[in-house]
């Protein structure tokens, strides 16, 4: 893990803490709310050639201290967690669990001397000022004592002064001494009061498994932050944060842009075409779907009806047991002919392109048009009219009316609603499961589209009866992540929006999530030597970002870098950027280039 990590803020939501007690609290601030795996090909060897295949999990162990507290350790652990549930009687037990992955830092103990930060590496911490003279805190935290000839310690005056209350960074002052220090001989140190903040960046390899929750199992990343303390009736802290892995399309591959297309003829009678531009859809979002029928007979059309079928299968780790749950058929969309469409599918979008159900008054003047044919047509052959059949609900048109300017194909657009997870949550029989790559675990997902259809029955002597069909298409296709967006998969554009600040934040990808309002003023800034100038020695200027006016606010008091929002998806700030970069918007005009004609006539005078 790199030390001089970029700079990158952290979503001003209001924190919560992860454990708390005895004048200690403890925070894990996540820089991005989820972790994005790309590719569902999660067993191949690597990414194509310069794609990153590793995810970073990047956030700040804070500690908000209140009074002085003796502590002996400070860890961070990153646990991955694969569990299905077995019924009982089963001879593997009542469940399966495999840890995935486990790393562990430690920012701080008081036995290691190799620290080359005072409160252990990745550290900034702000003190709080009981004073307005610093200098009577300096007098507080490092009192005048005699040191005992067995340590040795290299203080000076100059470095003592130092020390100030706001967000600075202290060296060792016994890195390379051999000798123990008083900290290591009483197995502890003191924190001063303050806000104490330990940075830190997991990488996550492509081939984990990504958050996933099914009904007999789950997977399951966390954050466990540990702080030891020194003494008997002191207890330790320990918190638990859960980190959301989400998996998206691989960026490079057309596996999930591809259409996918049907083209079929019905009994040579109907002639249909079934568009969907695409593979894989989120949670939340719409399927987009085109139809295009052609009738090549008097075919009746009386609706059409988009399913979604979910299928879930459990495997042991050893693939000798298996189960799987009873596939779900739910209802995405239903269009009844002849009828407006109905209020609960007021979410989906249907458009007629071309051809399609008659208004009122189309249909009135094509029955008007049908009758002055079909009396024409009996006058030249000398026979009774034949009446009109009567008004029937059909999405091709009225074909039966025998006008041929109704025979040509119809063009539907339908946008299906995906249901959101707010309708799950309100629905239970609406749930749906995103695919996973794991393997204990097969989820899969088919759009299946029904068309409810009738032909004359060929047997009929009088040829006004009908037979009913129904014509079904199953389409595989998978089912994302509602934060799978666009917006999180591909890069941001370069807009000044990107520099505003964010005042809400989504619960989820899904277009109904609630929105949580954030605190502006909350500001949390990850970087080994943030808010430092090391070029100059000053601590109080911050370093500021070279797309900021000098009018503008810090980037520090901003988090769309960093925030997964609904219009922006950050990208990854350099590890190394410069210090006191020139602004955008400062027009500093180039110098002028030399006048060659006059250094030529120099050098020939």
């Amino acid at each position: 893990m790199s030390v001089q990590s970029a700079e990158f803020a952290v979503a001003p939501l209001a924190p919560r803490s992860v454990a708390s007690g005895g004048g200690v609290t403890c925070f894990i601030l996540l820089a991005e709310h989820d972790v994005f795996l790309s590719g569902f090909d999660h067993d191949r060897d690597g990414h194509r050639e310069g794609q990153s295949g590793t995810a970073l999990l990047r956030g700040i162990l804070q500690l908000s201290i209140s009074k002085n507290i003796k502590i002996k350790a400070v860890q961070l652990k990153l646990l991955g967690r694969a569990r299905t549930e077995w019924p009982e009687g089963m001879k593997l037990g009542y469940y399966e669990e495999k840890v995935l992955q486990t790393q562990v830092l430690t920012f701080f103990n008081a036995m290691n001397n190799e620290w080359k930060y005072d409160y252990g590496n990745q550290c900034k911490f702000r003190l709080k000022s009981r004073s307005p003279n610093d200098n009577d805190l300096v007098d507080e935290l490092n009192p005048p004592k005699s040191f005992s000839p067995h340590y040795h310690s290299n203080n000076s005056t100059e470095e003592v002064k130092r020390l100030s209350p706001e967000s600075i960074q202290v060296r060792s002052l016994n890195k390379d001494n051999p000798i123990a220090t008083a900290t290591q001989v009483k197995r502890y140190k003191v924190f001063y009061p303050g806000t104490y903040d330990y940075f830190f960046e997991l990488p996550i390899d492509h081939r984990q498994l990504e958050t996933t929750k099914v009904q007999y199992g789950f997977v399951k990343w966390e954050l466990h932050a540990a702080v030891d303390r020194d003494g008997i009736f002191n207890p330790n802290l320990h918190g638990v944060k859960e980190v959301s892995i989400v998996r998206v399309p691989d960026p490079l591959s057309l596996e999930m842009t591809e259409s996918m297309l049907i083209s079929r003829q019905w009994q040579d009678q109907l002639y249909y075409d079934i568009i969907i531009p695409g593979k894989g859809f989120p949670v939340g979002s719409k399927i987009p779907i085109t139809f295009q029928l052609t009738p090549l007979a008097n075919v009746q059309v009386y609706g059409l009806k988009v399913f979604v079928i979910e299928s879930i299968e459990y495997w042991s780790n050893d693939r000798t047991a298996t189960r799987k749950a009873s596939s779900r058929k739910i209802l995405l969309f239903s269009k009844v002919a002849g009828k407006t469409l109905a209020p609960s599918w007021a979410s989906s979008d249907l458009r007629t392109i071309r051809g399609g159900e008659l208004t009122p008054e189309q249909r009135r003047e094509a029955r008007e048009a049908a009758a002055r044919q079909r009396t024409a047509e009996a006058s030249r052959q000398n026979t009774a009219v034949q009446p009109l059949p009567e008004p029937s609900a059909n999405l091709l048109g009225d074909l039966d009316l025998g006008l041929e300017n109704f025979w040509g194909p119809t063009e539907i657009e339908v946008d299906v609603q995906i249901p959101t997870c707010g309708m799950m949550a309100r629905k239970e029989n609406l749930k749906l499961y995103p695919e996973c790559t794991w393997r204990n675990v097969n989820i899969r997902h088919w759009i299946k589209v029904v068309l409810p259809t009738s032909r004359l029955d060929p047997v009929d002597p009088t040829g006004t009866e009908r037979r009913n069909f129904e014509i079904s298409i199953n389409l595989p296709f998978t089912l994302l992540h509602c934060r799978a967006t666009p917006v999180n998969i591909n890069l941001p554009t370069y807009s000044d929006e990107i520099c505003q600040s964010t005042t809400c934040q989504s619960t989820c990808g899904c277009p109904d999530a609630l929105n949580i309002p954030t605190e502006s003023s909350t500001d949390y800034c990850i970087g080994t030597l943030a808010g430092v100038n090391l070029t100059s020695g000053d601590s109080s200027s911050p370093r500021r970002a070279a797309h900021l006016a000098s009018g503008q606010q810090s980037p520090r008091s901003s988090a769309e870098m960093a925030v997964i929002h609904d219009s922006q998806r950050p990208i990854h700030l350099f590890a190394g950027p410069s210090l006191n970069l020139l602004t955008f918007d400062n027009n500093i005009a180039q110098p002028p280039p030399p006048n060659s004609s006059t250094k030529y006539s120099k050098q020939a005078s």
